[in-house]
Parts: structure tokens; C-alpha cells; sequence
């Protein structure tokens, strides 16, 4: 693994697999009256937390109102499994003429080529037949045959979406092919609420959807933001812990959040679109970082994605070519434990805790 740096990690059976990312910097909600808070659930269940200065003049009742109001009308443009959000909808459509979609959905579309473009393909939202098919072969209890999936892939690719000159319209090569924005979406709508707080002022932040976090400033103790890595062995613990003076961008992508048995198997619920296959399980999670503004949540969730996928050689070699992004993979090793592989430039963020 060349230009990898390689750590050991103990750590318990391999079996016992949960990772994602939890904020260390702040405890316990804010009860400073300069400082607001809040969580619920948002997208079928998943633990979102909103935590902000407030700035002078703002109420921050209002304000907050405005951010769930913000996961709410993402989850109505991107949530495949409702045949009433925008793509549910464009998913039952014929595309192979071009439909017009929301300025949120061509956003998508457009980060989501930037990542499958990136990650050699490794990353695509039309994948949805395949996970589609998967699924419907856990309820079977037998892996799809050769031919199911040799057919089902001739509906995915993204080179097959296209849109006019216009941004406005979209259109298919196939009219049975589908969208799922699931890899990217979290981390979309952390940007996106991460843009309103900037707009209202706020200068501090935390913003979380699962394992997608962006943070900008200080916390209410006066110190960075602190970002730990779940140790997925260990309930409640961290094998290490991301801090830094500029705005953070933090995904976690791993396969037991949420695996897959098909008959006697487990395998990872992330989907190798190239192949067809559910993606390996050598790779027990993988933590990416971005610095920096912009759409970073949204990308650091889809890279996060595409490398549970590459696995750290290759997903090394793609990140030294996407400016402020890092990573640091949890693999298995020889003797049993977890051994962490960083890549070089995680050394000034990353702090480990064994």
C-alpha cells in the first residue's frame, strides 16, 4: 500500500460491525442562550442535529424551523422510495424524452457526475435497479443468477443520463432506468442547511445527517469542533478523533449499517455499479474529510461511498487527485484487529485514541 500510512487498532470481533461519525466537541446540547440546538429524525429514521450560534438580531426558533423545513423539501425531491418525491416520480416516468426537474435535482445530478467521474464509475446513482434486485434477492434467500444481473446492468451507468443545454431537462437512454440519490443525499442536505446558517450569520455550527457531518468555527466551549470515528467494536467509543481550524466535512460509509443476508450471507448494502456485486467486506469502514466551502459534505459522502467500494490502494490513488480530501479506512488485519490506513494528508486533522 504504497503512500498509505498503516496503523494497528485493537478491537473485538469482526462481527460486531457499527461505525459512523459522533460529535465529541459538545456533549450535551447547548444551554448557553448565544447557542441553539436541536435533533430529530429525518428520511425514514435516520438521527439528524442541528447546533448553531445565534446571531445578533435572529430568533433562533425561526431559524431552526427553516432548517427542518430544509431536510424535509430535499427528502421530497430525492427519496426513491416514495413515488410522490420529484424522483420517485421521475423514476415511473418514460425518460427517454427530456423532462424538466427541479434546480435540487439537477444539483444531484451534477455532483453525482462529478463523483462517478471521479471514482471511475465507482460512484453512480443509477444503481437503484441493481439494489432493487439485491434486495428482492434477500427475500428469495439466494444471490441473483449471472443473467439477472448481466440484464439489470444494462439500465445503469450514468454516461446513459442526459441533460439539455438549458439545466433544465433530463433525459434517459433507457426508459426502465432509475435514479437513487441515497449515497449523496445526506450529505447534500448538510450542505445545503450549512449554506442557510452562513447566510443568517452564524459564524459556528454543527450540522449532522447520520454519518454526515459538517462543522465551521468553534463549539460552545470555545474550542474546534471535534469529529470522532466510531470504534466499530465498541459501542459508545471513538478510535480516534478529527479537529481543524477551517470547515470540516465528514462521511462514514461502512458495511453494517446496513447489511444484506441473502441466505446463509451477509454482504455490504453498497453496490458495486460496475460489477453488479455487492461491494467487499474487506473494508470495514472508511471515513472521508474535505476542507474547505462549497458542496464538500456532498462529496465527502459520495467518495465515502465510491471507496467502500475501491478499497484504500485505489481509493488513495483517486483521492490524490480531489484537492482537500482525505480518508482513513478501518480494515481488518492478520491477527484480527483493525488496523487504520490514512492517507498523508489526515496527519494535521486526525488525532488517534489508542
Amino acid at each position: 500500500m504504497n503512500g498509505l500510512l498503516l496503523f494497528p487498532v485493537l478491537a473485538g470481533t469482526l462481527l460486531q460491525v457499527w461505525t459512523w461519525s459522533v460529535r465529541l466537541g459538545s456533549a450535551e446540547p447547548a444551554t448557553d442562550p448565544a447557542w441553539a440546538s436541536d435533533e430529530r429524525e429525518v428520511f425514514h429514521g435516520i438521527a439528524a442535529r442541528v447546533e448553531f450560534d445565534v446571531p445578533p438580531g435572529v430568533r433562533p426558533e425561526v431559524l431552526l424551523g427553516e432548517v427542518w423545513a430544509e431536510f424535509d423539501r430535499v427528502d421530497q425531491v430525492a427519496d426513491p422510495f416514495d413515488s410522490d418525491s420529484e424522483v420517485g416520480r421521475l423514476n415511473a416516468a418514460v425518460k427517454v424524452h427530456a423532462l424538466e426537474v427541479s434546480s435540487e435535482l439537477f444539483d444531484l445530478l451534477e455532483l453525482s457526475w462529478w463523483a462517478f467521474r471521479e471514482t471511475d464509475g465507482a460512484f453512480d446513482p443509477t444503481v437503484w435497479p441493481l439494489e432493487r434486485l439485491w434486495r428482492e434477492a434477500a427475500g428469495r434467500g439466494r444471490a441473483p443468477e449471472p443473467p439477472e444481473i448481466r440484464d439489470v446492468l444494462a439500465r445503469v451507468g450514468m454516461w446513459r443520463v442526459h441533460w439539455s443545454p438549458d439545466r433544465k431537462g433530463v433525459f434517459f437512454d433507457r426508459p426502465d432506468m432509475a435514479l437513487d440519490f441515497g449515497g449523496i443525499a445526506k450529505g447534500y442536505v448538510v450542505d445545503r442547511v450549512a449554506r442557510m446558517l452562513e447566510s443568517a450569520g452564524v459564524r459556528s455550527y454543527l450540522v449532522q445527517c447520520g454519518g454526515e457531518v459538517a462543522v465551521l468555527g468553534r463549539s460552545p466551549r470555545g474550542t474546534p469542533w471535534s469529529v470522532g470515528v466510531r470504534d466499530p467494536f465498541r459501542p459508545g467509543a471513538a478510535v480516534g478523533v478529527l479537529s481543524g481550524p477551517d470547515r470540516l466535512s465528514v462521511s462514514t460509509s461502512g458495511p453494517t449499517e446496513q447489511p444484506l443476508r441473502v441466505g446463509d450471507r451477509l454482504v455490504h448494502h453498497i453496490l458495486d455499479p460496475r460489477t453488479g456485486h455487492p461491494a467487499p467486506l474487506s473494508v470495514v469502514s472508511v471515513t472521508v474529510v474535505v476542507r474547505g466551502t462549497g458542496p464538500g459534505t456532498a462529496r465527502a459522502d459520495a467518495l465515502s461511498t465510491a471507496l467502500s467500494v475501491l478499497g484504500p490502494t485505489r481509493g488513495t490513488q483517486v483521492l490524490s487527485r480531489i484537492p482537500g480530501a482525505d480518508a482513513l479506512f478501518l480494515v481488518p488485519g492478520p491477527d484480527g484487529t483493525l488496523v487504520e490506513v490514512r492517507t498523508p494528508g489526515l496527519s494535521g486533522l486526525y488525532r488517534p485514541l489508542r
